[in-house]
């Protein structure tokens, strides 16, 4: 699939956490989708990767957080598909150059996403951690939740 971040309008919030090579996209936990018609109109995808950096930022270690939450906005959507609906799938997204868009791709056996946008962005306050231990109710966390590590809102060219 090449580098996601390089697609992105800034891919520094991303390169910031996991340095110059972005996370696999396999295997992510999707959590949620917004559309935001009132402007762009947008696309909202939160979820949790799979992998968590090697070299995390000092208060996510010291905190103990274990999974790292990414909100990508497709920016100026021009069309989308989602078919089906599961509960957090987990998904191998596919992020690609078609033409002058960028898609986001997605499928699994009951669910599947397909998002053409004319931009990508994960600003700086779109990548999170928190400690993952299912709270004991199987589920992930959801919007709302508070998450007891900080959430990256400065970062450093």
């Amino acid at each position: 699939m090449g580098d996601w971040a390089e697609l992105l309008i800034d891919p520094r919030p991303i390169r910031a956490i996991f340095g110059e090579t972005a996370p696999s996209l396999d295997q992510v936990e999707l959590l949620e989708i917004v559309l935001d018609v009132n402007s762009g109109p947008d696309a909202i995808l939160r979820f949790d990767l799979a992998e968590f950096p090697s070299l995390p930022p000092k208060k996510w270690r010291d905190d103990g957080c274990n999974t790292v939450q990414v909100r990508l906005r497709a920016v100026s959507v021009q069309a989308l598909e989602i078919r089906g609906l599961l509960i957090s799938p987990i998904l191998d997204l596919k992020i690609l150059r078609d033409g002058e868009l960028l898609r986001v791709q997605a499928a699994t056996g009951g669910i599947s996403i397909d998002i053409a946008s004319e931009f990508l962005d994960v600003g700086s306050d779109s990548v999170s951690a928190y400690v993952n231990d299912r709270r004991g109710d199987g589920r992930a966390p959801r919007l709302g939740d508070t998450f007891p590590c900080a959430r990256i809102t400065t970062l450093t060219a």
